[in-house]
């Protein structure tokens, strides 16, 4: 719901990107590369702990994408993905 302090959705619009919105707090990153065609296959692995049972964890990329607007970024739908036992 918010991000250093910030209200999310944090609309990137005034930064030079209309249309793109911060949906999930960037606490955690990861970086990678995608394909020529722009895919990205992810696998990441859950630890086998019962007590990680309905944790919501909520995901969003932020893509480098220089043409794209002036901010040079573009960024994912949000996504919410809840762990199951």
């Amino acid at each position: 719901t918010s991000w250093l302090g910030r209200p999310l959705p944090l609309d990137f619009g005034p930064f030079g990107a209309p249309g793109c919105a911060m949906l999930a707090s960037w606490d955690f990153s990861l970086t990678f590369i995608t394909s020529s065609i722009g895919t990205l296959h992810l696998a990441l692995p859950v630890p086998d702990d019962i007590n990680l049972g309905g944790v919501s964890l909520f995901l969003q990329a932020a893509i480098i994408d220089l043409p794209a607007n002036r901010l040079g970024m573009t960024v994912s739908n949000g996504l919410r993905v809840t762990l199951g036992r």
